[in-house]
C-alpha cells in the first residue's frame, strides 16, 4: 500500500480500536497546535527502515530534495540541481542508494498515514479553533467530555469548517457530528513532515532509543559497501 493513503470515509470512534489503526498520543504536531494522531502504519517502510537502524526523518530540507525523486526510481545524479545534491549528500542511511553508474534511487517512503487529529478538551471555540490548524493535513476531530452547552451552534461552526465533533461518555465515545474526508491536492515536505513528526512521536513512546533520522552528519549508503570511495561521488 502506497503512504500516505488516501482516506475517502470520515474517521469514526470505532477506529480508535479498530483492525490496522492506531492512536498516537500528541502525534499531530503544528504550528501552535498539537492533537493526537490517529494513523495508519507503513508497516514495510517501518520494517525496511529498521533495517538501517533508521527512526523518523524529520529534515525539512532533506525531505523537499527527496521529493524531486519518484520512489524506487533511478534517476541520473546529473539532472540534480545542486542544491539537491548537496542535501541529498548528506542523507543518513537508508534514504537513498546510489550506484557506481551516477544514479541514485530514493527509498524512503513515508513510515505512516495521519488519518485525523483529535484535540480534547473543554471550551468549544477553543477546541474547534484548535482542530481548525490541522486542515492542511489530516481531517480534524473536536473531542468533548461532554454536550457542550448551545450545541447547535457548535454543530453548525463544526459542519461548515468540516470538524468532525465527537462526545465522551464514560469509556464511550459517540460521534455528534463527521469529519470532511481530508483531499490530498499536492505531496509537498510540509505533509510529509507533519507524518515523520508523528512518526517519531510513536517512536518516543514505545522505543525511544531509536535517533530520529540518524547520526546527524552521515552520508547515504550506496549499493555498494560504505567504504567504498566512490562512495562520496553523490557530490
Amino acid at each position: 500500500m502506497f503512504h500516505p493513503v488516501a482516506i475517502t470515509e470520515p474517521v469514526r470512534p470505532a477506529d480508535l480500536t479498530g483492525p490496522g489503526w492506531a492512536l498516537i498520543d500528541n502525534g499531530a504536531v503544528t504550528a501552535g497546535g498539537r492533537g493526537d494522531a490517529l494513523v495508519l502504519f507503513n508497516h514495510d517502510e517501518i520494517a525496511r527502515r529498521a533495517e538501517h537502524g533508521l527512526g523518523a526523518v524529520t529534515n525539512y530540507t532533506l525531505l523537499g530534495a527527496l521529493l524531486s525523486l519518484p520512489l524506487d526510481t533511478p534517476v541520473r545524479m546529473r539532472t540534480l540541481s545542486v542544491h539537491d545534491m548537496v542535501i541529498l549528500g548528506e542523507a543518513p542511511p537508508g534514504v537513498i542508494d546510489v550506484d557506481e553508474a551516477g544514479w541514485v534511487t530514493r527509498r524512503l517512503a513515508a513510515p505512516l498515514t495521519v488519518a485525523a487529529a483529535i484535540v480534547e478538551g473543554t471550551g468549544w471555540r477553543n477546541i474547534t479553533r484548535r482542530a481548525a490548524r490541522f486542515l492542511p493535513f489530516c481531517q480534524q476531530i473536536a473531542l468533548f467530555p461532554c454536550a457542550p452547552r448551545g450545541f447547535s451552534s457548535v454543530a453548525w461552526e463544526a459542519s461548515f469548517a468540516g470538524i468532525g465533533v465527537w462526545i465522551r461518555g464514560g469509556e464511550d465515545i459517540t460521534e455528534a457530528l463527521c469529519a470532511r474526508p481530508y483531499v490530498r491536492r499536492f505531496w509537498k515536505a510540509a505533509g510529509w513532515e507533519f507524518q515523520e513528526i508523528a512518526y517519531r512521536e510513536h517512536l518516543k513512546a514505545t522505543r525511544p532509543a531509536v535517533l530520529s533520522g540518524g547520526p546527524a552528519g552521515r552520508r547515504a549508503r550506496t549499493t555498494r559497501a560504505a567504504s567504498d570511495p566512490r562512495q562520496l561521488s553523490l557530490l
